[in-house]
């Protein structure tokens, strides 16, 4: 039963296809066979190709079957069986190898939405796949006895008259498919009837064209230049759905004309009137769905260029954009962040280099990270110190990137700066708390001192922001897995042996719930001096968050990182905490791993992970490691 709705999606597919495919075929030979006997165009082939660029891939399979019975049904009247079942599989090939190229090169879904997607379809489908097809095709006439044509020229009529079929029939199908929200219901009466109005105009110029002009003398027709301005009106106001159709229109008037006869084209051989047609055909096409996508690319570029403008004059941080071409790299723009957020007027600053935001502190670290930064064409991100017009300090967080052209060289730079004032100061406060929480510790004024020293510029403040856990002094985790990821890369270079340890607190919770949180706080924070004190300075200490922290060992195998785990567990079993009138005492239970080869940082914290939770399982207060199936 759970296959049920699939089955029916999969039977309704077939069925629409199988009809579609059979009438365009019926279409085929009765409408577009010239009296010579030379189909013009082969409509099935865009049917079945739109549908399956409409269409998911795991749904493909149902065209299969359809196609094959509706050429059958098609065929058998003119053609053996196995005739009829060459073309089935003949022309399944094509769609089969056009829509698998377009998928291939194009995002999904197909929309003819640029150019680019359009010169993929016309590529992959009318020159590729039809002339590839039209190879097979040629060769099933020939074994027909066919042999009064050359093999040459039924090659050359396959591949026109089913590259006609694409160019005149997919685009239409799949624009209708992809713009039925716009088109259903039709709202817009005026733009309804100035359509009908067009198509109007172009049965009335067809009919002058490949009727009352025709037959026209030997030599280059010009009268069918005339529905020319048709086609432009129909890019510029309806789109590509509203293109192809014109075009689909003149297509029906000059085809049928020529069925019966009439042709803007007297005096020539009716095989070569044909392909005078069929090219007259693929260039309208050409010029007027390329037009149309053309045209639709610009809009949604428009579009798009407006939604960035509101976005960027929407936004409170200021945006800057300077001139990498011009001496000095000057600012050319600004938005209204910028003004609001330093009292400068774009008038102001045009013309001028950034420099002068910071020119009171020219010698910050951000500054020449800065410089460097635009010497070297390359992105950038800093925390730096500007100053307001009014001489008020900014801290900003800023972010340059260049602008590169099509010959990759940089044109200009776009600079986005984040005002980080209020952040610095709650985190300033927030510092200052835990300094007087940490002077209530005697054990631990030395650590406050050495620390507060850290804090007396305000650059080593925000660098302590972005690496440092503020609790217990450990790098916190973004900071200790970057430096981590670095280490572990260069130790898997040289092939050194690294290990990794990772320590959880027992029952810390049960810490806090009975000295209160200030006590687990103050747990974590001799926690961590007493890690700090006993690792090596070359190792890495992090708290990767609550009560856990890991260790990374540079230059120890397994083996050794075990001795160094048990001590340390031992260390932390007789750490006496005092609190208040009370003394706390903890245990903690730790995993170890070593670094094997090409593995990355997640990999090895994964497996110091393992081996913790086995501790834990064993027991906890005591050292788990975890062996990689390489090791004894």
């Amino acid at each position: 039963m759970a296959d049920h709705p699939h089955f029916l999606r999969s039977l309704s597919i077939a069925l629409l296809v199988g009809v579609a495919y059979w009438g365009g075929a019926y279409l085929g030979v009765t409408q577009t066979i010239t009296p010579g006997g030379i189909a013009i165009v082969w409509p099935p082939n865009a049917v079945v190709l739109a549908a399956l660029l409409i269409l998911p891939r795991r749904d493909w399979i149902s065209v299969i079957p359809a196609v094959i019975l509706a050429e059958w049904l098609a065929d058998v009247p003119a053609f053996p069986t196995w005739a009829a079942l060459a073309f089935g599989v003949i022309n399944l090939f094509e769609v089969f190898l056009a829509a698998s190229l377009i998928r291939r090169f194009t995002k999904a879904p197909f929309r003819f939405d640029t150019l680019q997607q359009a010169g993929i379809f016309v590529l992959s489908g009318p020159l590729l796949a039809s002339a590839v097809a039209a190879l097979a095709g040629a060769l099933v006439y020939i074994l027909l006895g066919r042999d009064e044509t050359s093999f040459l020229t039924l090659w050359r009529l396959w591949w026109l008259g089913d590259g006609l079929g694409l160019l005149l029939i997919t685009p239409l199908l799949v624009t209708l498919w992809h713009d039925r929200a716009q088109l259903w219901p039709l709202r817009n009466a005026k733009l309804i009837a100035e359509y009908l109005l067009l198509c109007l105009l172009i049965l009335g110029l067809g009919a002058l064209v490949f009727g009352v002009l025709s037959p026209y003398q030997p030599g280059l027709p010009l009268s069918p230049l005339i529905l020319l301005p048709a086609v432009a009106w129909a890019a510029a106001k309806f789109s590509v759905a509203g293109t192809a159709g014109a075009i689909l229109l003149i297509a029906g008037l000059a085809i049928g004309f020529m069925v019966h006869g009439a042709a803007p084209y007297g005096g020539l051989d009716p095989q070569q009137a044909v392909w005078i047609l069929q090219e007259y055909l693929v260039i309208l096409v050409a010029l007027g769905v390329g037009a149309a996508v053309l045209l639709r690319e610009i809009t949604s570029q428009k579009l798009q260029l407006l939604l960035l403008d509101r976005a960027i004059h929407a936004t409170s941080d200021s945006i800057i954009i300077a001139d990498a071409r011009q001496p000095d790299t000057p600012i050319i723009w600004t938005n209204p962040g910028f003004e609001h957020l330093f009292g400068y007027s774009s008038t102001e600053v045009l013309g001028r280099n950034c420099r002068f935001l910071n020119e009171r502190e020219p010698d910050q670290p951000g500054v020449a990270e800065v410089a460097d930064a635009i010497r070297d064409q390359r992105v950038c991100e800093v925390i730096l110190r500007n100053y307001r017009k009014s001489g008020e300090p900014l801290w900003i967080e800023l972010s340059i990137a260049p602008v590169k052209d099509g010959n990759g060289d940089t044109t200009h730079f776009v600079g986005v700066q984040h005002d980080l004032t209020e952040l610095k100061a709650t985190e300033a406060a927030l510092r200052e708390a835990k300094s007087d929480l940490e002077a209530r510790n005697h054990e631990l004024e030395q650590r406050v001192t050495e620390r507060t020293a850290q804090l007396t510029t305000t650059n080593s403040r925000l660098e302590r922001l972005a690496s440092t856990d503020h609790l217990t002094g450990a790098a916190n985790r973004r900071s200790f897995l970057q430096l981590g990821q670095r280490t572990i890369r260069r130790y898997n270079t040289s092939g050194q042996p690294l290990a990794m340890l990772m320590l959880d607190l027992d029952h810390f919770k049960a810490v806090n719930d009975r000295y209160g949180h200030l006590a687990g706080d103050l747990v974590l924070a001799s926690l961590g001096d007493c890690i700090r004190q006993y690792i090596r300075p070359g190792d890495l200490f992090g708290r990767f968050g609550g009560e856990e922290f890991l260790v990374l060992l540079p230059g120890l195998a397994l083996e050794d990182g075990e001795r160094i785990a048990e001590r340390l567990r031992q260390e932390i079993e007789a750490l006496i905490i005092p609190h208040e009138d009370q003394s706390i005492r903890v245990t903690a239970s730790m995993g170890i791993a070593s670094l094997q080869p090409s593995w990355d940082i997640n990999m090895l914290l994964q497996s110091a992970d393992n081996a913790l939770y086995q501790a834990k399982r064993e027991g906890r207060n005591r050292v788990a490691s975890y062996r990689a199936a390489n090791q004894t």
